[in-house]
């Protein structure tokens, strides 16, 4: 059973900066919110403004310049702490990267599986129990498969005339 605080999310002034060949990109500069256990939060903004590179570093997937994030006051994140992605962080990226022919509960469970942090039964438990939790459960039933063809499909054509 979950802790009734579980998921809590802490960002403390969070910066990213990448430095390739000395140009000093910043792509999030000092940014700092939290996220109470059980909220839901969307991070909206034009193309370039570092919403990736964000995501990317509170699933542990890259290193902070400054700053700290902490989930249910465990630091996870901070410029001298190595990479650590983990189960209990994870980013579904754009359309682009969902397997259409899958479930919205299978994409989900997808990432902990290929990774060895959990067997098949356990993924899909807690898939479906923070399905529940976060009462996303009606809006599995709502969206159809048409829906996640059609914008797959949609994205494919979007990526092609990028290029």
């Amino acid at each position: 059973m979950a802790r009734a605080h579980e998921g809590h999310i802490e960002i403390r002034n969070v910066t990213k900066i990448y430095d390739p060949l000395g140009a000093n990109v910043l792509a999030v500069a000092n940014c700092s919110f939290e996220i109470q256990a059980g909220e839901f939060l969307a991070i909206v903004g034009p193309s370039g403004c570092g919403k990736t590179t964000f995501l990317n570093v509170l699933a542990g997937f890259d290193v902070l310049t400054e700053g700290t994030i902490c989930v249910d006051d465990q630091c996870v994140a901070s410029p001298n702490m190595r990479l650590h992605p983990g189960p209990d962080r994870v980013v579904v990226f754009q359309l682009g990267a969902l397997f259409p022919w899958k479930t919205v509960l299978e994409n989900v469970c997808f990432g902990p599986v290929m990774q060895g942090a959990m067997p098949q039964k356990e993924a899909v438990e807690k898939g479906r129990e923070t399905s529940q939790h976060r009462r996303a459960g009606r809006l599995r039933e709502r969206i159809s498969d048409e829906y996640f063809l059609g914008h797959a499909a949609a994205g494919r054509n979007r990526q092609g005339s990028d290029q």
